[in-house]
């Protein structure tokens, strides 16, 4: 029958540790406690764009977009030694342009937010500074943009900054975590510049969404072992991959392949990923055998264990859940063989 539990770090530890990133599909959570934290006084914001591929009359090309990554986004210790506080996000798509007055043109571009709520505002101008000194011989007012915004507080930045959710009817998310050792050459740089560049040149269109610096107390190394996140989410600077949208379903098909066909590029270059995101056709694409041990890694046995001990018959099951693929409301705990 249905029981009534407390769990913390003193009752029911194995279940408060399974919940800490464990995933749903443990029990019904009826009632909790989580510690509040101060709000930042203010929030900056940097709004940028960069071109990824710069072309000229003369028959010249320049990988601006590599060269923005190598110095900062795509740089581990970029990332590490800001302080923290910093946050963002990025999007890198198919967009072009040409300029008749400039005799140049670019095939895909990046743009993004990188947001500030350290409350330090001598550490908020750093990087901006940064930023702007970063003056390649290719940048110019055409092709690059950039501009700071400040608000008075989280709630007014919540509001009036960047933070609108995308109005998209269908979707294809995939994603992969990045960290030290995966930007330790350069693979994931060029197969996502690489790859929109020439899908820009061919006319299409692609993108691939990024959030930024997963950092703060996720990179926490005391917190690795008391919560049930594994060590990839935890070491991760930042997740990328492709998240494209569109509305008219007759595009499901091209869209899905391509999109999971780019996402299984990015699989082999990291072995960790979020479990959640989803394709618009479940199932067909996108729907990797080791889902398991990409988010939970080596914890995935030691949940499963916790899982059977608190819904032996397996009532809660959701998709790429813990247990998930185990028989669901048939008590399979008490079925395997001793």
């Amino acid at each position: 029958g249905m029981q009534v539990l407390t769990a913390n770090a003193t009752s029911n530890e194995d279940l408060f540790y399974a919940l800490r990133g464990g995933g749903v599909g443990f029990g019904v959570v009826v009632e909790w406690q989580f510690q509040l934290h101060p709000t930042p006084p203010f929030v900056t914001e940097i709004l940028y764009e960069f071109p990824l591929k710069v072309y000229y009359n003369n028959g010249s090309r320049v990988d601006a977009g590599k060269e923005v990554l190598r110095n900062f986004m795509h740089n581990a210790t970029f990332w590490e030694t800001l302080p923290n506080g910093w946050g963002g996000w990025r999007s890198l798509d198919t967009s072009t342009g040409y300029s008749v007055a400039e005799g140049e043109g670019y095939l895909g571009q990046m743009s993004g937010s990188l947001v500030y709520v350290g409350g330090d505002a001598t550490e908020a101008t750093k990087l901006v500074t940064r930023l702007q000194d970063f003056q390649p011989a290719w940048r110019n007012s055409y092709n690059t943009f950039m501009v700071t915004l400040e608000y008075a507080s989280l709630l007014d930045y919540v509001e009036n900054g960047t933070t609108a959710a995308g109005s998209y009817y269908r979707q294809f998310i995939g994603n992969v975590f990045a960290g030290r050792d995966e930007l330790k050459d350069e693979s994931i740089t060029d197969a996502v510049v690489d790859n929109l560049v020439n899908i820009a040149y061919q006319g299409g269109n692609m993108n691939y969404f990024t959030n930024d610096v997963l950092g703060g107390k996720i990179n926490d190394p005391d917190a690795l072992e008391a919560t049930a996140v594994s060590a990839q989410f935890r070491r991760a600077l930042f997740e990328i991959g492709p998240n494209q949208g569109w509305v008219d379903p007759a595009y499901d098909m091209y869209y899905n392949s391509l999109s999971s066909t780019l996402a299984a590029q990015l699989y082999a270059l990291s072995n960790g990923s979020y479990v959640n995101e989803w394709s618009t056709i479940p199932r067909t694409y996108d729907d990797f055998s080791d889902w398991k041990y990409r988010f939970w890694g080596d914890k995935y046995e030691g949940l499963l264990a916790i899982k059977e001990k608190y819904d032996p018959c397996n009532f809660f099951s959701v998709k790429k859940g813990v247990g998930s693929d185990e028989p669901i409301n048939t008590c399979w705990r008490n079925q395997k063989p001793k």
